[in-house]
């Protein structure tokens, strides 16, 4: 009777084992290995349903003497590649560029440049004593704006008026033009002088606040060479020989070292009696002493002054022959601007000599200016 107990408990087991191993969930396997002891007692046979009724409980592996559940392989997860996000479009300009020209860049040396356009004075003829104007007109002929333009006079035979002789003008812009006014007075006796000069000074700045300084020669026609001054006072007209340049030209517009150009002049008897034998010397020079004879070595041209132009293709002295009162005459002479010349303005000095009426030697001297470099 208890064998077949034990063969029916053993047949139930294996049922319900069976069973349980079919419905239980796929994440765990129950393998039989063998049912012990050989006798089952009541005692172990409900202690075996307990574990089995319990298995569905278990976390993962059942461990008794008589059921040894194994933990079925887990599948790893693996990562479900995901596909890359896409680009996002970027927004790119499309507009079309505009021609935008380029900045002008300027080569070589700039710089403001004032030069003297023209000048005169009320009355046209300056005698001791008398109060005149003086007229100028300046221009800015560089590349750039003058800034805080200034003009001073001085001078051995005029004083100044009314304001020191200091001129303030301000700015001038590129190619802009000023005309200024200047009070002066004859202050020594100017018998025996047809010219006598007035220094103008100029300083100015340029955008960057480099100074610039130049000098002009102003050549004022005084009447003391006409005149004298007789017992009764009344000025008595002497008849004589004048040579001014009243205009003058260069052939190349902006002079700069190691360039050769021609100057043109015209020069102008503005006396009242002819000049005999009138020699050009361009530097300065004479042919013996003013008022005088002739000498008989000739007219001296080697200590004319060249530190900035020299003469180029024929000599500094030159024959321009005899000048009627009234009358005159183009002269011209090759010049080249030395290599050391810095930017500035420059004075020339020309003489005029020649034999007026009663033979005696006269000498002119003209200053005229070259602007520019």
């Amino acid at each position: 009777m208890n064998q077949q107990i034990r063969y029916q408990v053993r047949i139930v087991v294996l049922l319900v084992v069976f069973v349980v191993a079919i419905f239980q969930t796929p994440a765990y396997a129950i393998s039989i290995l063998s049912v012990a002891p050989s006798e089952i007692t009541s005692a172990s046979l409900d202690a075996g349903l307990t574990v089995i009724d319990k298995a569905d409980e278990l976390p993962g592996e059942i461990i008794n003497s008589q059921l040894d559940l194994l933990q079925a392989p887990t599948s790893t997860p693996t990562d479900t590649p995901t596909n890359p996000p896409a680009p996002t479009s970027t927004s790119i300009s499309t507009d079309t560029p505009t021609n935008t020209p380029p900045p002008t860049v300027q080569s070589g040396f700039v710089r403001p440049q004032i030069a003297v356009r023209s000048y005169r004075t009320n009355p046209v003829e300056v005698q001791y004593g008398q109060e005149f104007k003086l007229f100028v007109r300046l221009k800015n002929e560089g590349q750039v704006k003058a800034s805080n333009v200034q003009v001073s006079f001085t001078s051995a035979d005029f004083l100044p008026l009314e304001n020191g002789g200091v001129i303030i003008i301000g700015d001038l812009g590129v190619g802009n033009s000023v005309d200024m006014e200047q009070v002066m007075t004859a202050a020594t006796y100017l018998y025996g002088k047809s010219i006598a000069g007035v220094d103008m000074n100029l300083s100015y700045y340029d955008e960057t606040g480099a100074i610039y300084s130049e000098k002009f020669v102003l050549n004022i026609q005084v009447a003391g060479a006409g005149y004298v001054s007789v017992a009764t006072a009344t000025p008595t007209g002497l008849h004589r020989s004048q040579l001014v340049i009243t205009g003058n030209e260069t052939d190349v517009q902006l002079l700069q070292p190691g360039v050769m150009f021609t100057l043109k002049m015209i020069v102008q008897n503005a006396g009242n009696v002819a000049a005999k034998g009138v020699t050009m010397i361009v530097g300065g020079g004479s042919s013996g002493t003013s008022g005088g004879t002739p000498q008989p070595e000739g007219v001296s041209g080697g200590g004319g002054e060249f530190t900035n132009f020299a003469p180029v293709g024929a000599s500094n002295v030159q024959s321009l022959g005899d000048l009627d009162a009234g009358s005159s005459v183009q002269a011209s002479q090759n010049l080249i601007v030395n290599v050391s010349t810095n930017p500035g303005a420059y004075p020339m000095k020309i003489t005029f000599s020649y034999l007026n009426d009663k033979g005696e030697v006269i000498n002119d001297e003209q200053v005229i200016h070259f602007a520019g470099i």
